[in-house]
């Protein structure tokens, strides 16, 4: 297919899908348009000595733009809240915990996806408790309180984020605050992602007794991406500075650290390396649990691999365009309400196709330890996610691009490190303990430019 008409069909049924979330047209209007325009298109051209191609490309979109409009209205439709007709009022519900525990400084938020609402089945509520008592990914649990209505939001910028849509994407429309929980029944949900999140604990568990706290939490981060136990004023630092990415794990720049990481392997063989680099990355993507979220900028970063590969950023992108819209497909609703998704995807087409011409420009800078690669997919990402970031937060890391370059050739080994110590902290203590005090040094010299960079009083624009 002609690359006009790919980029074509895309952009429409991207479109369709906005036309529904933003405005009041009702699809069979847009229906009877788009069929009306064809026919009139069609009976236009038909007798005149014009090039088809023309005609080719309005059929294509028209057809994008009406399956773009058809798919976001369907799922819509599909997504029908039940608990919203409750607000206010105290409620039993019986659900399962369908996801990992989201372990904050004070407290805990868990999805419960519900089984006793017979008109919508898979509608999700949001519980937030406090630290103890804990509760499982799977276990069937009683909930007991009032349903409350999510509401957006405004940051200290004074940019509003849509905590609402953010929600619905997940089919989450209520919440309920320290309501009473107890446990009906555990292990109801997937054995796999269940072991998976149980290591996922455990290797946590042995990361703090052999580094002290906060930097066993920060290596928790960026191994297991357990951020929040780093607490509100550390991640707060991490944003001053543009270095959020290496702990939140949204595949905001974790295209970088893979990237890192198998130029760090290139003493190697490339084909070895690149299929050492994509064995790390699908481990990475199982160990820190599968979440839809690290799913999806893993799959955008194997693209990126798969460019060393094939040699074709051309074909790539049109994967990685195909990759994003399946996903939306999925869930259109996270063309508009996922910041992770349009973070991740802009990075990767930063990192794709800025990063190769700016590495051809900064030549000055010395290719050791891959030093200049590191700063052009730094510098090409930063560009890709510019306007984003400055749309959500209403700011911009003025020292960002040289915490990054002062940082980041430093992720892998820590992490490598980090993981080493895990490891042998079940089979041999002493080796643990000399690769964790190498692990502390490192994450030690990182929390100090933090440190130092987030005290500036430049440190952060804002617009």
């Amino acid at each position: 297919m002609n690359a006009i008409y790919y980029y074509g069909f895309i952009v429409s049924f991207l479109f369709g899908i906005i036309l529904f979330q933003k405005t009041d047209i009702s699809f069979s209007s847009l229906t009877f348009f788009l069929l009306l325009s064809i026919l009139i298109l069609v009976l236009y051209f038909k007798n005149q000595n014009i090039d088809k191609k023309v005609l080719v490309f309005l059929l294509i979109t028209s057809i994008g733009l009406s399956l773009g409009f058809l798919r976001i209205n369907i799922y819509t439709n599909s997504q029908t809240p039940i608990l919203t007709k409750y607000a206010s009022e105290k409620i039993e519900l019986d659900g399962i915990i369908k996801s990992e525990p989201d372990k904050r400084e004070n407290s805990t938020i868990y999805t419960v996806s519900l089984d006793n609402l017979g008109e919508n089945p898979k509608e999700n509520i949001r519980i937030i408790m406090g630290r103890y008592p804990e509760f499982k990914y799977g276990d069937k649990v009683s909930v007991f309180g009032t349903i409350k209505i999510p509401e957006n939001f405004e940051n200290e910028n004074g940019i509003e984020f849509d905590y609402i849509d953010f929600l619905e994407k997940d089919n989450i429309y209520s919440q309920m605050y320290y309501p009473s929980v107890s446990v009906i029944k555990e292990n109801q949900a997937s054995k796999i992602k269940k072991s998976l999140f149980s290591l996922k604990e455990s290797f946590m568990n042995k990361l703090k007794e052999n580094i002290p706290s906060p930097y066993a939490e920060f290596a928790g981060g960026l191994l297991l991406g357990v951020k929040q136990s780093l607490g509100k004023s550390l991640l707060n630092d991490f944003r001053i500075v543009g270095l959020i990415h290496i702990v939140v794990l949204s595949g905001y720049n974790i295209s970088i650290i893979a990237e890192a990481i198998r130029k760090g392997l290139g003493f190697l063989n490339k084909n070895i390396s690149i299929g050492i680099s994509v064995l790390l990355i699908i481990l990475f993507v199982l160990m820190v649990g599968g979440g839809a979220t690290i799913v999806r900028a893993g799959i955008m970063t194997l693209l990126v691999l798969f460019t060393e590969v094939i040699n074709r950023r051309y074909s790539v992108n049109r994967a990685l365009f195909m990759v994003g819209l399946v996903m939306i497909i999925y869930n259109p609703r996270i063309l508009l309400s996922d910041p992770g998704f349009q973070l991740s995807f802009m990075a990767t087409i930063g990192l794709i196709n800025l990063s190769p011409l700016i590495e051809k420009i900064i030549k000055w800078i010395p290719s050791f330890f891959e030093l200049r690669t590191i700063v052009s997919a730094t510098v090409a990402t930063q560009i890709a996610v510019l306007p984003l970031l400055i749309g959500m937060t209403g700011e911009i890391s003025v020292v960002a691009l040289v915490v990054n370059i002062l940082v980041l050739p430093l992720i892998p080994f820590v992490m490598l490190t980090s993981f080493i110590t895990i490891i042998f902290s079940y089979i041999f203590s002493p080796i643990a303990t000399v690769f964790a005090y190498i692990s502390y040094l490192i994450l030690s010299y990182i929390l100090k430019i933090v440190e130092v960079f987030s005290d500036l009083d430049f440190a952060v624009y804002v617009f």
